[in-house]
């Protein structure tokens, strides 16, 4: 029964400290690279590079994001659409804030060109968080896939997952959109710095 016992801990416990890993945040900096160019890089050379978001696939707790809008709207109000549109706006303001930090010469939001190093930024899926004043407080996490083009054809694929923990200073999915947006666009910055 001893060894048994052992045999049941050791993986609980692997268990346990993954979860604290990603709970405290230590996985929150990582991108996943799907398909890499080179050596050298496809990247490399990059000026100002296009940035457009594509919203497709996009789910929001686990169903499409029309039929999240549209049950919210059931639940609150009208006005629920116009809100979401402006939680989105948020997001991808605060992505190209973020990138252009890490990248210096900059961005455009535009579709991809056959002129230039382009980014398709594929939101997936977005948990919403909330704080409660009494108990845990929830998160907002988000998973973004990103496609990286040269002339028009795809060259790289990323993927990376943040999240923006509540609290009674952030409490608001508002503030998490665009936390999330700035810390993915900071990303994104990064990886193509790091591919010259």
């Amino acid at each position: 029964m001893r060894g048994r016992r052992a045999g049941l801990i050791l993986p609980v416990l692997a268990g346990a400290l993954a979860a604290a890993a990603v709970a405290s945040g230590c996985a929150s900096d990582a991108v996943t690279v799907l398909k890499s160019s080179g050596p050298p890089s496809a990247l490399a050379g990059a000026r100002r590079v296009a940035i457009s978001f594509n919203y497709s696939r996009f789910r929001v707790g686990g169903v499409s994001e029309a039929e999240f809008i549209q049950r919210r709207t059931e639940i609150e109000e009208p006005g629920f659409p116009a809100r979401w549109r402006a939680l989105k706006v948020a997001y991808e303001r605060a992505f190209i804030e973020g990138f252009n930090a890490k990248w210096p010469p900059g961005s455009v939001i535009a579709f991809p060109s056959n002129d230039r190093v382009a980014l398709v930024v594929v939101p997936s899926y977005i948990q919403l968080g909330r704080f409660t004043y009494v108990g845990t407080a929830d998160r907002t996490s988000m998973a973004v896939a990103m496609g990286w083009l040269v002339r028009g054809a795809a060259v790289e694929e990323i993927q990376m997952m943040n999240w923006s923990s509540s609290s009674i200073f952030n409490a608001s999915v508002v503030q998490h959109a665009g936390r999330l947006g700035r810390l993915m666009g900071e990303k994104a910055g990064r990886y193509l710095s790091s591919r010259q």
